[in-house]
């Protein structure tokens, strides 16, 4: 129960990530999330909702990812990069069409609690054996494991390095996608497919 749980990118598929949340449930004692929570999925705003519930219950590191940096500059008028990366579905997770202006709709739709959580994500997550952020770590010279999600392994699975790994198995980015937890330091994953 003193594993890290450390999980992959999510792109607003929320039951893909309660199903592998219900998986690892018993497994990690802290859950380090990678990033990306939002874009491209149907359900963004139900993925930060769940994260907020779970962080009252679960002890939780929330590592920003690029999707979610694009959403929060676009709560403050950076729309353009946002959609071009699948922010279109973010915007329909909190507003229904027929849309009279979308984006006044879009921002009055968000809610502070949405904010604050995106406003509060860290860059990455530490200890005397690993690194993890959201991008692969650079190699610091201390020997520590790095761990990094961004970049989907066609594969399916995590795909292992000397001295790395990288938990992002396509989870609404590649056709059969499936979201990946990976255990530390035990190395062991278990992956759900998207659903």
């Amino acid at each position: 129960m003193n594993e890290l749980g450390i999980i992959g990118d999510i792109h607003g598929h929320v039951g893909t990530l309660s199903q592998l949340l219900d998986v690892v449930a018993n497994q990690a004692g802290t859950l380090v999330f990678l990033g990306d929570y939002v874009n491209r999925g149907p359900e963004s705003a139900q993925v930060i909702d769940l994260l907020l519930d779970l962080r009252d219950r679960t002890p939780c590191v929330f590592i920003e990812g690029n999707h979610d940096l694009a959403f929060r500059a676009a709560l403050t008028g950076g729309f353009d990069e946002f959609l071009a990366m699948g922010g279109a579905a973010t915007v329909r997770s909190y507003v229904d069409p027929p849309f009279e202006d979308v984006t006044t709709e879009f921002l009055e739709a968000v809610p502070e609690s949405h904010r604050s959580f995106l406003e509060q994500l860290v860059p990455g997550f530490e200890d005397s054996e690993v690194v993890v952020a959201h991008s692969m770590p650079d190699r610091d010279g201390s020997g520590r494991f790095r761990i990094g999600g961004h970049v989907p392994q066609t594969e399916l699975a995590p795909i292992f390095g000397p001295g790395h790994a990288c938990v992002d198995t396509g989870c609404g980015t590649i056709p059969d996608g499936v979201l990946t937890c990976m255990l530390w330091p035990s190395r062991r994953w278990v992956s759900v497919p998207v659903g």
